[in-house]
């Protein structure tokens, strides 16, 4: 280990080496939210997606990790030069072998999995059907990790491997807000945005509004705990929901919006 490894919120956020226009900007764009709210960023430093997303990070001042594939003082690839210095006396080098040990393409999947490990969730943006970041996202379900995916366009090799992920499960990103609310993170522009929206709230409605979160509650679950009676929360829930605050879901289920 290079670094202190003293961080929080560490994300993962992997993708091709092959980086289309569309990958770039999505990378620079997604990273930059997340490093504004506080996120740790997670890499492999490989071509392409890893190097935008450590890139970005660093020049935001922010707090990034990075997975070799090699020893720590073994910098690959060799165009990362610049990066690897820039991250060098700030950030976190991680490798699981000896100083000097050279890079071999069998330890590129290998180490996915302490990419993953590391991480509260992992984010795939562009990915081949077959490649290295898919590995990554199967490892972060194997160790019961968030897989998020950027869906792209159904005839780009590139998304392959991301749309093929959503389709089995993963969940898809269309904005940095689909991965914060998965933590019950809001970005600060959305919590400038939430306070201007949410109007004044009577003493019930405020109660009921405070204890709801972005997990699924049962109406009978929320009245108990509380202490409103069911006709009176339900009311409460239908006025909030007007109000566009509140989201009720199949089977009397109640979420913040």
């Amino acid at each position: 280990m290079r670094g202190n490894l003293n961080y929080e919120k560490p994300i993962a956020i992997v993708g091709t080496r092959n980086i289309t226009p569309y990958g770039k900007k999505i990378a620079i764009q997604i990273t930059t939210e997340l490093v504004n709210n506080g996120f740790t960023i997670v890499s492999g430093f490989a071509r392409g997606i890893d190097s935008i997303c450590h890139n970005t990070t660093v020049n935001l001042n922010g707090k990034t990790i990075a997975v070799l594939a090699s020893g720590l003082n073994f910098c690959y690839p060799k165009e990362n030069k610049k990066l690897y210095n820039k991250m060098w006396q700030n950030n976190i080098f991680l490798s699981e072998y000896p100083i000097g040990h050279k890079p071999e393409a069998m330890y590129f999947p290998k180490r996915n999995r302490i990419i993953s490990g590391l991480s509260l969730g992992t984010i795939v943006i562009e990915a081949g059907e077959k490649s290295g970041a898919v590995i990554t996202a199967y490892n972060a379900l194997e160790q019961n990790r968030d897989v998020f995916a950027v869906p792209g366009r159904i005839d780009s090799k590139a998304s392959i491997g991301c749309n093929k992920l959503i389709k089995n499960g993963a969940k898809p990103v269309l904005s940095v807000n689909d991965i914060l609310e998965s933590y019950q993170y809001n970005s600060v522009n959305q919590i400038k945005e939430q306070l201007k929206l949410i109007p004044e709230l009577t003493k019930d409605e405020k109660s009921v509004y405070d204890f709801l979160s972005h997990d699924p509650i049962h109406i009978d679950e929320l009245s108990k705990k509380i202490g409103i009676n069911g006709q009176l929360i339900l009311s409460t829930l239908l006025t909030l929901e007007l109000n566009g605050i509140v989201v009720q879901l199949p089977g009397k289920m109640f979420v913040k919006n």
